[in-house]
């Protein structure tokens, strides 16, 4: 059995069932509503839950529909039930962050910018200029079509007032289709069938990046001389342009990163603020 985690020692206020989150059942209901307190720092990571009974009168559910909705929980690491001690929410290293549910619910109801978004940002970083180059290398009609178009919704709507309180907008929506025709454009199998699993992260760090920007039209530029590249079969320079653009989404997002030496790599830099 696994021990205990160490918690804060207080107890948080009691959820509320919100009527607009759609579910297909209440189970589910119920563990989008408990997801949700705990990723908006309701029940932040190391706290413990409030006991079953005053849960199942507050969500006013069943026992065993409640179980459901903690064993969804417990099934992609947000939280660990003790027998005779309680219910744990875990850290955030725990998660399965690559789950297609939690990644699902920390798009959906993640606070401005939460304590997890340099994770995301640091995976695109260490993966998008490869991928681009690759698909640079391997673009077909289809992809660049993909592409085009995405890019043409971008620059349709790069002048729409930027709303940061909205969870998405047409902008956003295109960017993530820009990224995601990439993605499919290396037809690396394994690259390809990420797509569906970080589609919500993915979409957290560009709506938070393009939020924060100010103003989209420099980023319009980096998206397009990264579709030249690619259109143009320039590997290497996919791969610049690439690397570019996410540089400047680390500078939006607040980020500081620092070079490899004798590399075209960057690393972000530990500004205290990570816990771990």
């Amino acid at each position: 059995m696994m021990p205990p985690i160490k918690n804060s020692g207080r107890r948080c206020g009691m959820p509320k069932m919100d009527p607009q989150i759609p579910s297909v059942d209440l189970g589910r209901r119920a563990a989008d509503t408990l997801a949700r307190d705990i990723i908006v720092g309701r029940f932040p990571p190391e706290s413990i839950l409030p006991k079953e009974m005053a849960l199942v009168e507050h969500l006013g559910i069943s026992r065993p529909t409640l179980r459901s909705g903690l064993q969804m929980l417990e099934t992609v690491g947000m939280i660990t039930r003790v027998s005779g001690h309680g219910t744990f929410v875990r850290p955030y290293a725990d998660w399965s962050f690559l789950s297609p549910l939690l990644s699902r619910w920390v798009a959906d109801y993640s606070p401005p910018r939460p304590p997890f978004l340099r994770d995301l940002f640091a995976f695109r970083l260490s993966i998008e200029p490869v991928i681009a180059m690759v698909a640079a290398r391997n673009a077909r009609g289809k992809d660049l079509q993909d592409m085009e178009e995405a890019f043409a919704g971008m620059t349709a709507h790069g002048l729409d007032p930027l709303d940061p309180d909205c969870v998405s907008s047409p902008f956003d929506d295109y960017d993530l289709a820009f990224h995601q025709a990439i993605y499919r454009a290396t037809r690396n199998l394994i690259w390809t069938q990420m797509i569906p699993v970080i589609e919500p992260a993915l979409r957290l760090v560009i709506h938070q990046s393009n939020a924060d920007a100010g103003e989209l039209k420099d980023s319009l530029g980096r998206h397009g001389a990264l579709l030249t590249c690619i259109r143009r079969q320039d590997a290497a320079g996919a791969h610049a342009a690439g690397l570019s653009l996410l540089l400047r989404t680390a500078s939006d997002l607040g980020i500081s990163l620092e070079p490899i030496p004798t590399t075209q790599a960057y690393v972000l830099v530990n500004n205290g603020s990570d816990p771990r």
